[in-house]
């Protein structure tokens, strides 16, 4: 993170960034609780951002409050130097994969970005939107599961996510030869400890052994 002489910066609770995230930050910048970076997010703020409550940002995801100034003329782009204007993103927003979000947007609560999509202009609240750039498609509903069932299925997910998924793609991370030590230190940053079976050879997080009986009805990848 490269942070700015007169940046202010407010993170609220359970804020997480996984590997590869790049952020400038020289403006203010607020983020609420429960905000989620996922691997090689690119954010730059130089003006403002403001991100809420239970954001979701996928893989790849970049937000820019900066622009180029472009126009007619001799003179270098790259000369030219930046336009800025803070970017304003509601609570319980999920931008898909590689979506990027311009400068100057305002996006609603609970609106989805689709993977890929480009955000140039302000997006409603409660609407899906995709494209480039990206257009309203159609507008978000409640889910039709029973509240215990999505809770039920979003913490298997997340747990899936921080415990899981990190073992089965150590290749991808360059840990595939590591072996945790004789102390059962995880060499991963997640927490979690590790216990191998019989053959020695396939680990899992000591904590999944706590997981609440109903995960055993959940499909999760078991490296």
């Amino acid at each position: 993170m490269d942070v700015g002489p007169n940046a202010r910066i407010r993170f609220g609770r359970g804020v997480r960034f996984m590997r590869d995230f790049t952020g400038h930050f020289y403006g203010d910048v607020t983020v609420g609780d429960g905000v989620f970076f996922n691997r090689g997010c690119y954010v730059a703020a130089y003006s403002g951002l403001t991100i809420g409550n239970h954001c979701l940002f996928g893989e790849g995801v970049s937000i820019h409050d900066e622009n180029h100034v472009v126009g007619r003329g001799f003179e270098p782009i790259a000369t030219r130097g930046f336009e800025v204007k803070p970017i304003v993103i509601g609570n319980n927003v999920w931008a898909g994969a590689k979506a990027t979000i311009l400068q100057g947007v305002h996006i609603g609560d609970n609106a989805v970005i689709g993977a890929n999509a480009v955000v140039t202009r302000d997006v409603p609240a409660d609407t899906i939107v995709g494209g480039i750039p990206a257009r309203v498609l159609r507008e978000v509903k409640e889910s039709s599961l029973p509240v215990e069932q999505r809770n039920k299925a979003t913490e298997a997910i997340w747990l899936k996510d921080t415990f899981i998924l990190p073992i089965v793609k150590l290749s991808a991370i360059g840990q595939v030869n590591r072996e945790p030590d004789r102390n059962n230190k995880s060499p991963l940053p997640y927490g979690a400890n590790w216990h191998s079976n019989s053959n020695g050879h396939r680990l899992k997080p000591a904590r999944l052994q706590q997981l609440p009986q109903y995960l055993s009805d959940t499909p999760i990848i078991d490296p």
